[in-house]
């Protein structure tokens, strides 16, 4: 196996994910009921854009590798995804200092790679050392820059921060907590990404690119006693209608597909949905490094001149009104506040000041295939918008490895679909929105959101929290770099034989090593 690696983005392209059980399975039930599931098949659109599996190269989120990543690595801690509450997995603790600098982490004993190395606190600093190396071009960096490691014993290690921040444990229980080898990684830098080698409940078996992943059950696993799948198998099959289809006739039995459109799809076929709300929006964002959108009256304008309750009919019937804020509305973060949209007036007058200046606006809208919502949505952006002068809308369709090369790499977009997810606003909304980091795909700047950002970082007092979320999420509107459709989620649609809700863990991804383990509700 070999291939260059590729970053992912945590910006949703339509996404899918689709499990077949080709074993016997039993009847229904509940979240976990016990069946006898040995063995898994997920049907995935994205295996054609992945690089492997690298914590420090793949951002290991629910739509796309997650799954994968959770299952090779397992997590040191993650939020629980009902309470929201950082807890342990693969390590026993980890607490604060009263000013949030120093954080302990303790291990779990007898802890093992699957390459039969020793998992200890003096791994767990290799990993970090290698994200806090700048030069190393880890994912994992910006939210680490500055930070120290020491070890106190085998199952001991003090992580101390920069600065203050009360909620890292937030940040930890991401791809930043998945611990790979030391020793595999060592052996072949370059190559690690197909040959990861982790803690979790699965090894890799082989990777045929563009076709089919094996993982099987680890033997070295801390808790491999209670796993009751054996074996997963990913293939691709991009075609998401194609991909529910072969839900809807039992031929596989789960589908992630974060769009409620295919949710709703899923709930008149028959099937059970598994969903978890998440803070965050779905909707089109805006290149600030496109000459197209470089101008906040452009963004203004384009925000003017279009309805976006509309919008959210054509990829969301039933949500009725586009998002108000940043955050779930149940959230404490929550903000009733949204760009200024729908005033066909003042979007003529800036269009024609643009132009007058000899900016008129032109742009192009990136969307994917394979029968999407989003493409929709794109084509009903342009419809509006082919009403006023002075505008030029184009529609490009693209693949998903052209979507992901677009906006992580090359950043030759305008405007395109996205979903922003965050459980918590550490690490994801800092990151999306905070100068300089990788995540940042908007290319914004602000020193204004800086220091708001910093300020949530920074303590761990729920109103000033709140306080600085609001800023941030002013800023964001005013400066227009987002349009929201609908709100985030993660969905699960499947066979209802697996129970009325798969076990989830952080931003809704999957823990097969828990699937037939838990008794009904």
């Amino acid at each position: 196996m070999s291939g260059p690696l590729r970053r992912r983005a945590r910006w949703l392209v339509p996404a899918l994910l689709v499990a077949a059980m080709t074993a016997a399975c039993g009847g229904g039930g509940s979240a976990g009921t016990a069946t006898a599931v040995d063995s898994v098949t997920l049907v995935s659109a994205f295996d054609s854009a992945t690089g492997g599996w690298d914590p420090g190269r793949t951002p290991a989120i629910a739509q796309n590798d997650g799954n994968i990543m959770t299952a090779l690595y397992g997590n040191l801690v993650y939020r629980d995804i009902d309470s929201g509450k950082v807890v342990p997995w693969l390590a026993k603790s980890l607490t604060p200092d009263a000013a949030g600098t120093n954080w302990t982490l303790t291990l779990r004993p007898d802890l093992k790679f699957s390459d039969g190395t020793v998992f200890d606190a003096a791994a767990v600093k290799a990993n970090f050392d290698r994200h806090t190396d700048k030069a190393q071009g880890s994912y994992q960096y910006p939210s680490v820059v500055g930070v120290t490691t020491q070890v106190k014993d085998p199952t001991t290690l003090v992580i101390t921060l920069p600065t203050p921040n009360l909620n890292f444990d937030q940040i930890m229980s991401g791809p930043l907590g998945q611990i790979y080898s030391p020793t595999a990684y060592a052996k072949d830098p370059k190559g690690y990404a197909v040959a990861p080698v982790g803690a979790g409940p699965y090894v890799l078996e082989s990777w045929a690119r563009d076709s089919r992943v094996v993982l099987k059950k680890s033997p070295t696993y801390v808790d491999a006693a209670s796993v009751k799948v054996a074996t997963l198998t990913v293939n691709v099959l991009p075609d998401l209608n194609q991909a529910l289809n072969t839900v809807r006739s039992g031929q596989a039995d789960i589908m992630v597909q974060t769009s409620p459109k295919f949710a709703d799809d899923a709930k008149s076929s028959g099937l059970a949905v598994s969903e978890y709300p998440l803070s965050g929006i779905r909707g089109w964002m805006m290149n600030l490094r496109s000459p197209a959108f470089s101008d906040v009256r452009a963004r203004q304008a384009v925000a003017y001149a279009v309805n976006l309750d509309e919008l959210t009919a054509v990829i969301a019937p039933s949500e009725k009104t586009a998002p108000k804020s940043l955050f779930a509305a149940n959230s404490p973060f929550f903000t009733d506040v949204r760009p200024a949209t729908d005033d066909k007036a003042k979007a003529q007058q800036l269009f024609d000041t643009l132009a007058a200046e000899g900016k008129p606006v032109n742009f192009t809208i990136m969307s994917t295939q394979s029968g999407s919502a989003e493409g929709a949505v794109a084509e009903a952006i342009q419809a509006r918008l082919s009403q006023f002068k002075n505008v030029t809308v184009a529609v490009r369709p693209v693949t998903t490895a052209a979507y992901t090369d677009a906006v992580n790499n090359t950043h030759s977009w305008d405007m395109t679909s996205f979903q922003l997810s965050y459980p918590d606003p550490e690490p994801q909304f800092y990151s999306m929105l905070h100068t300089g980091t990788r995540q940042n795909k908007f290319g914004y700047s602000s020193p204004e959101m800086d220091a708001a950002l910093d300020a949530g970082r920074q303590t761990a007092d729920p109103a000033k929290r709140a306080q600085a979320y609001a800023t941030a999420q002013q800023l964001a509107a005013r400066e227009v770099i987002m349009l929201g459709t609908n709100s985030a989620a993660q969905r699960y649609a499947h066979s209802k034989r697996l129970g009325t809700k798969l076990p989830a863990e952080n931003d809704g991804v999957i823990r097969f090593d828990l699937i037939g383990t838990q008794p009904a509700a």
